[in-house]
């Protein structure tokens, strides 16, 4: 009988308070791992968001910039026309 007590306390609690400890920092890992996803998909998410109106902008700005060619060319049209009316 003695045996049996000295097997519990000797090598069963101490198992059990290590698989316990174990998974109480297993869970408060998860917990927070899933705080730092949650996180980092919020920033991700923002950073998306900011990056779609770069691109709009960037849209924008192409289509400027293909109408100020646009009128480059139609100013050095009517120049040319000018300068040789003036002739």
């Amino acid at each position: 009988m003695e045996w049996i007590i000295a097997l519990v306390a000797g090598v069963l609690l101490p198992i059990c308070f290590f698989l316990y400890t174990t998974i109480r920092d297993r869970r408060r890992d998860m917990i927070i791992n899933e705080n730092r996803f949650a996180s980092i998909e919020s920033r991700l998410t923002l950073q998306e968001q900011k990056l779609e109106i770069m691109v709009k902008d960037i849209h924008k700005i192409e289509k400027v910039l293909s109408e100020m060619t646009e009128m480059k060319i139609s100013i050095a049209k009517i120049i040319t026309i000018l300068e040789e009316r003036n002739k």
